[in-house]
């Protein structure tokens, strides 16, 4: 009998450590697994750029809501120029994190911005001058470009047609000026014909703004990707639905040409909301009427457009019997389907481009690119500079950022152009600020 007991006390014993082994086991490699998967030992980088451009966005909202609102006259889709005194912009550095330069930097201030960015570590940086100074420079510039542009007759310099571009380095606050072949003698004529001050330093440019619409004048012309204006269908028979991304094709008086579709968006009319999408509004004109590339369906029709400034847009509104998504042609990605998450533009964002040519992806290099349009004579002021490589048919396209998850993208603006260098090779980018566009026409994203 007492064998027996002993024998049973072994097994329960031997039993009870197995088990005991097995849960120890088990939960080793539970803790493993949490320890690899862990989301809070470091923060995705785009998930911190989210953030600091909510702060900045709060920060922008602010001088908005409380010190312009104030004043009687004021221009809303010009709001930079009315900035406080003491603002001298912002970046995200390495780290994604957000940067607010003062070129006033009391103790008062830099607390109220703390406060109102919900950032107790918001940091700052010394500036020479304001982000309203720089802006309205860079305008003066450009306003005596576009007014000279003609003014001098053959044989005679004109350093207006030398001005290639003025670009708002946010980072090292000042304004850069791109001139063509440069030489200190262009130098001194540029100071004493337009303007001298310390916030300027000029460099030489090598590339040429350019807009990317594809026509038969690239290198790729719209019949060669096999569009044949007959085999157009005027209305669709069936729903068919259009995505950011993809590439819409018009016949106008400047000839065939290729765009992308970008931002899903709609207006308040007399009769109800009338949906659509923007898309990029060099050589278009209200009543041009688009094509789906692909299907070669008649899916919209120009109602706005504006070019020139800040703006080189077209509003599209939609068929009968057509729709437009918010999923992204050829990803998993959606837009948020409002303007809550719509936000200025940062130095330093990583953002996406996605045309019908070409995705690419790059950081914005500045908030205010600047130029003259010779063939539209317009100037072109307040687009945004990034590093993305987009090309011939992109133009209109989807530019966005990385929203809070994997799977949603907030939109940014739409492709405008592309910097060619003298060997035609594209070395950068510059779009239209969604922000902008929808100031403009009181547009809403869906």
């Amino acid at each position: 009998m007492y064998f027996l007991q002993l024998i049973t006390k072994k097994f329960l014993f031997k039993v009870s450590a197995l088990a005991l082994s097995i849960v120890f086991l088990f939960c080793s490699i539970l803790l493993v697994y949490a320890n690899d998967n862990e989301p809070d030992v470091e923060k995705d980088s785009e998930i911190v750029q989210f953030e600091s451009t909510e702060q900045n966005n709060k920060i922008l909202n602010y001088f908005e809501n409380n010190i312009i609102k104030s004043r009687q006259n004021y221009d809303r889709n010009n709001i930079e120029l009315y900035y406080p005194d003491y603002y001298g912009g912002s970046y995200l550095d390495e780290n994604s994190e957000l940067v607010v330069l003062l070129k006033d930097g009391t103790e008062n201030i830099r607390n109220n911005l703390k406060t109102v960015s919900s950032n107790e570590e918001l940091q700052f940086e010394q500036a020479d001058f304001s982000y309203a100074e720089l802006t309205e420079i860079i305008n003066f510039i450009m306003s005596y470009q576009e007014n000279n542009y003609h003014s001098k007759s053959d044989g005679e310099y004109n350093i207006a047609k030398d001005i290639v571009d003025c670009t708002l380095d946010d980072k090292n606050n000042k304004v850069i000026v791109g001139i063509r072949n440069l030489s200190s003698e262009k130098i001194e004529i540029f100071k004493n014909l337009i303007i001298d001050l310390p916030a300027i330093e000029f460099v030489e440019r090598t590339y040429t703004p350019m807009q990317i619409g594809q026509n038969d004048e690239n290198n790729q012309s719209v019949d060669e990707l096999k569009i044949d204006n007959s085999d157009i269908v005027e209305n669709a028979r069936n729903t068919i639905t259009v995505r950011p991304g993809m590439g819409i094709f018009t016949s106008n008086n400047n000839g065939n040409m290729l765009y992308s579709l970008g931002i899903p968006m709609y207006r308040t009319i007399t009769s109800g909301n009338q949906y659509g999408f923007v898309t990029a509004g060099h050589k278009l004109a209200v009543n041009d009427t688009f094509t789906d590339l692909s299907t070669t369906t008649s899916v919209g029709t120009v109602r706005l457009n504006r070019v020139g400034g800040k703006y080189d847009v077209s509003f599209v509104s939609l068929n009968s019997g057509v729709t437009c998504s918010d999923n992204i042609k050829d990803t998993p990605y959606s837009l948020y389907p409002s303007n809550e998450e719509i936000a200025s533009p940062i130095y330093g964002k990583l953002v996406y481009s996605y045309g019908s040519q070409s995705y690419s992806n790059g950081r914005i290099t500045t908030t205010n690119y600047s130029y003259y349009n010779e063939e539209l004579e317009k100037s072109f002021t307040g687009m945004i500079g990034a590093k993305f490589r987009a090309t011939y048919g992109d133009s209109g396209g989807l530019v966005a950022s990385s929203g809070t998850d994997n799977y949603t993208k907030v939109q940014e603006g739409i492709i405008c152009g592309g910097l060619y260098d003298s060997n035609d090779v594209l070395i950068g980018s510059y779009f239209c600020s969604a922000h902008n566009i929808v100031n403009l026409w009181y547009l809403v994203c869906y």
